[in-house]
């Protein structure tokens, strides 16, 4: 199954869910299966690649990117870089700000944090 079949289901399912916590007087149990319904459909979206030609992150940071570049043969491939880079709305940049020239065909958006980070808490 594809990831966007498997989304367009996650969907379906959370549709469901909504139309029973609403006829049935805001019922708690659907309403938590679609608030957990549509909080697994943001983190499969979350975790693709995104081809260039599709779109482009809307923030000027915080995207792992893979570049086209060519094999030992000259051959065309594709490899993930060591770092992660933004795009500026013109540009892709590391993040030192420095111009990333080998052409960038996929993106992802960085995950976020632990929570226990972002609540300041250590492990």
């Amino acid at each position: 199954m594809k990831t966007d079949e498997i989304i367009a289901g996650l969907l379906d399912l959370a549709k469901d869910r909504e139309s029973f916590f609403r006829e049935d007087g805001d019922d708690e149990v659907f309403r938590h299966d679609y608030a957990v319904l549509l909080g697994a459909i943001s983190i499969i979206e979350s975790c693709q690649w995104t081809p260039v030609s599709e779109d482009l992150p809307k923030e000027p940071y915080g995207c792992l990117v893979i570049i086209e570049v060519d094999d030992y043969k000259g051959e065309p491939k594709e490899v993930l870089l060591p770092y992660y880079a933004g795009y500026d709305g013109q540009q892709w940049n590391d993040e030192d700000g420095c111009i990333v020239r080998p052409e960038i065909t996929r993106w992802m958006r960085l995950p976020n944090a632990p929570e226990k980070l972002l609540r300041g808490e250590s492990e």
